[in-house]
């Protein structure tokens, strides 16, 4: 494993973090959420220019870094938003160098990805990674995120990805779609998912998704976990490679909830949104 470099001069430097105040609020419970939304953005390399201006120049030798995400408050007064903002800083900040370096804070991920480019013997491009996390719905019960992250390092082209985590905003621990939904869903609810993907993709009932470039587990269309509940519905996301090839994309698909009011709990954190009979 390699070690990083300890005496590596870093130049040309810039960071910055902004704090904005935000809510968010859903019809259903009005819940409101008391929280920040924090920016943070770090440049470095031999060829960054000097000085406090962000450089926007894509052709200059830099690697760049640039996270958003957001911080509840109030922490410090209730342990289960300690726990919630405790969860999205180990996703936002996730890094590992090949010695088993670990980031655990924005800046430490910046300096990382930093000391890796210039470790690189020859380099002809710079080097790019964003990552944020959003809130995208928010009720008494439920608090769901997209995680979004983009990086260039060299190569054919750049890598992204997208993932959705819906917690319990009482433990702060993710739910899973058996928490959601009545025992024995599945079946059910990838027919609805395959009607839908269908539509959307243009592809009609009688072909075969392997001939419209589409590969699924065991060759028969099934959702995966990458889930998120939000006002409209179920949301699924399958990043790129994961069904198909690259040059087909991302595949992302929603399922309204009037259309599985059969399978969604009674008891469970989405009764609200249960259409009435």
């Amino acid at each position: 494993m390699r070690r990083l470099a300890n005496s590596v001069v870093l130049i040309g430097l810039f960071s910055a973090t902004v704090l904005t105040g935000c809510n968010s609020t859903d019809t259903a419970h009005a819940s409101n959420l008391d929280y920040q939304t924090i920016s943070y953005q770090k440049q470095g390399g031999k060829a960054c220019p000097a000085g406090s201006a962000w450089n926007s120049d894509e052709s200059a030798l830099c690697a760049s870094v640039k996270i958003l995400y957001p911080q509840l408050n109030q922490a410090d007064a209730n342990p289960i938003i300690q726990q919630i903002n405790q969860f999205i800083g180990e996703e936002t900040f996730s890094y590992e160098t090949e010695d088993g370096k670990q980031a655990k804070t924005a800046e430490e991920l910046a300096s990382l990805f930093i000391d890796e480019y210039l470790k690189q013997p020859e380099v002809s491009t710079p080097w790019t990674l964003e990552r944020s996390i959003a809130i995208v719905f928010s009720t008494d019960a439920i608090l769901t995120l997209k995680f979004s992250e983009y990086s260039y390092m060299g190569g054919a082209h750049p890598a992204s990805g997208q993932s959705y985590y819906t917690l319990n905003r009482h433990n702060g621990k993710p739910y899973k779609l058996s928490d959601l939904l009545n025992n024995g869903y599945e079946d059910e609810l990838n027919i609805i998912g395959e009607r839908i993907f269908r539509a959307d993709k243009k592809i009609p009932a009688d072909q075969m998704l392997t001939e419209a470039g589409y590969e699924f587990p065991n060759g028969n269309f099934a959702l995966n976990s990458n889930f998120a509940a939000t006002q409209e519905g179920l949301v699924f996301y399958f990043n790129s490679y994961e069904i198909a090839p690259y040059a087909l994309g991302p595949t992302e698909l929603t399922i309204p909830y009037q259309d599985i009011p059969n399978l969604i709990r009674a008891d469970g954190p989405l009764a609200a949104f249960k259409p009435k009979a």
